[in-house]
């Protein structure tokens, strides 16, 4: 078993989305044909570096609905630190999270770097023998 390398520590919550953005020198809607959730998605530019924004809300989200979580569970996730409990190797992207979105305040927006070079080309064809034999190498 692989163990974490730091405890898990309190993560800032930005009020808004305005807030989380602030400092965003561009923003775009993003979209792709493997989000099959229904959560909405930006590419943003912060600092000169390409970010993605997750927005997730339960009236949108089928997973959320699935799994009753109308307390957001990615940002409670964030919000406790959790994310800091996971092995090293593990890139989870996650730079900030906004809470307060939608009805009720139900949903969050979630900051990440753009890792998308690093992930399945979207689409649905086969993955090659060597990005097969890459995962597995990094998963295991």
């Amino acid at each position: 078993m692989v163990r974490p390398t730091s405890s898990a520590r309190a993560r800032p919550v930005a009020a808004s989305v305005d807030e989380l953005l602030a400092d965003a020198s561009s923003r775009q809607p993003f979209s792709t044909s493997d989000s099959k959730s229904g959560s909405t998605f930006e590419r943003v530019v912060i600092g000169g570096e390409a970010h993605i924004v997750k927005h997730v809300h339960v009236d949108d989200d089928w997973t959320m609905r699935f799994n009753g979580d109308v307390g957001c569970h990615p940002l409670q996730v964030w919000e406790a630190g959790l994310m800091d409990l996971a092995p090293a190797h593990v890139e989870h992207g996650v730079v900030g999270v906004a809470c307060g979105l939608g009805r009720n305040g139900w949903g969050a927006s979630i900051l990440m770097r753009d890792l998308s070079a690093e992930l399945v080309a979207p689409g649905d064809d086969p993955i090659t023998f060597d990005e097969h034999r890459r995962f597995l190498g990094s998963m295991a």
